[in-house]
């Protein structure tokens, strides 16, 4: 429902205007987040544990990023809350595309070691600070949408990842270079580029935007007023609310379950697909179809979510289109009809994604209470990506039994 003090046409053009400031940057970010993220599982189909002889050790490397990643996201969110959000996003997406970029100098274990750790502090500071600035530019009738776009674009991340990974695998050998470095190279190089562009594109006063009229300026305050207040100090009673709000662990719970599905059918599968008997190269291209039923199934909950708030029904039926995938994951033998259980798997992981994601605007109206609760379901439901990176050892190749069960 419209404010009533604004008229709902003009609140539509401010909604509009937020969209393509706001709402594109952040789903740029979010897809370079994810495809710098997801390489490391296309760097190992294509060579890179044989490479640094660290053929038992990718699952230590996968998890090194989740290490550091988790555990700065809360003071990550409140540093973006204290600062501005132009230079501390912006600042974080070009760090880490400079270590993406360093990522194809490795030459031992101890190296992408290193490299995954850095990574993991540059990017802590990202995805709960998207929601946070979701939820304190749009109302909360608007963020399951929202949220659902920029959910999407990790899936979609999951589209392109493959066929630059082939492209890059095409590559192996020339100038001395493997395939994997070149993967490394192409992402680090467009993130770091997007990086120093977003610096200029950003906002951190939408009261000072020249994009916005005097009027729309005046309307979107009075819109976010009733939804988040004003204030910009960061209070102990707030934090306290929100750490100690039963309801931040159970939503924590949710996006762990989801996280454990997600990082391994966005991480490994083109390790997952090669189990099924598929050659490296059409392993790397196969994960672009299962990725785009996520895609089309996260703006579906997300509409839904906005449309009827049925934030409970959606998150149950993702839940069981997963499972379901999951377990014909376990009975069935046929290559191509395992395949097909990675599209199950995938839209219900997409589908559940908006709700889970959307519901701390709604529980908490504080900003502070909202950034705290939105780091502390990300720190630990990103214990679920830990889980993940455990989930597919060489010694269980090829079908990879024990990672099934447990997913």
């Amino acid at each position: 429902m419209p404010d009533l003090s604004i008229p709902p046409d003009q609140e539509k053009r401010v909604v509009r205007a937020l969209d393509l400031r706001l709402l594109v940057i952040l789903c740029l970010f979010y897809f370079t987040d994810f495809l710098d993220r997801v390489s490391i599982g296309s760097a190992k189909v294509e060579g890179l544990p044989e490479d640094l002889n660290a053929t038992v050790q990718t699952g230590v490397a996968v998890s090194a990023f989740y290490i550091t990643y988790i555990t700065l996201e809360i003071p990550s969110n409140l540093l973006l809350k204290r600062f501005n959000a132009s230079l501390w996003l912006s600042g974080c997406l070009f760090s880490w595309g400079i270590i993406t970029l360093c990522t194809a100098f490795v030459t031992n274990f101890a190296g992408i070691l290193a490299v995954r750790l850095l990574l993991g502090v540059a990017q802590s500071g990202y995805i709960p600070g998207v929601i946070y600035l979701i939820s304190k530019h749009y109302k909360v009738e608007e963020t399951g949408v929202r949220i659902a776009c920029i959910n999407a674009t990790a899936f979609a991340a999951g589209i392109l990842s493959g066929p630059i990974a082939y492209g890059s695998m095409l590559l192996d050998g020339a100038h001395g270079l493997h395939g994997w470095q070149y993967l490394f190279l192409i992402e680090g190089a467009f993130t770091a580029a997007v990086g120093l562009i977003s610096y200029w594109w950003l906002f951190d006063d939408i009261q000072r935007v020249k994009w916005l009229t005097d009027d729309q300026k005046h309307w979107q305050k009075i819109r976010m007023q009733r939804d988040v207040g004003d204030s910009k100090s960061v209070a102990l009673s707030d934090i306290r609310i929100a750490l100690f709000d039963w309801k931040t662990y159970a939503m924590a719970f949710m996006y762990l379950t989801n996280a454990v599905v997600l990082t391994s059918l966005l991480v490994f599968a083109p390790t997952v697909i090669d189990g099924f008997g598929f050659s490296r190269l059409t392993s790397l291209i196969l994960p672009a179809a299962p990725n785009a039923s996520g895609f089309v199934m996260a703006l579906l909950g997300g509409y839904l979510v906005d449309r009827y708030g049925c934030r409970e029904l959606i998150i149950m039926t993702g839940f069981f289109l997963t499972a379901l995938g999951c377990t014909l994951l376990l009975v069935l033998v046929d290559a191509w009809s395992q395949y097909g259980c990675l599209f199950l798997c995938l839209a219900g992981v997409g589908f559940q994604s908006p709700a889970i994601f959307g519901w701390p605007g709604q529980i908490f109206c504080h900003l502070t209470q909202r950034a705290v609760s939105i780091g502390a379901i990300l720190t630990l439901g990103g214990c679920g990506s830990v889980i993940a990176s455990f989930l597919f050892p060489a010694t269980d190749e090829p079908r990879y039994c024990k990672s099934r069960r447990l997913s």
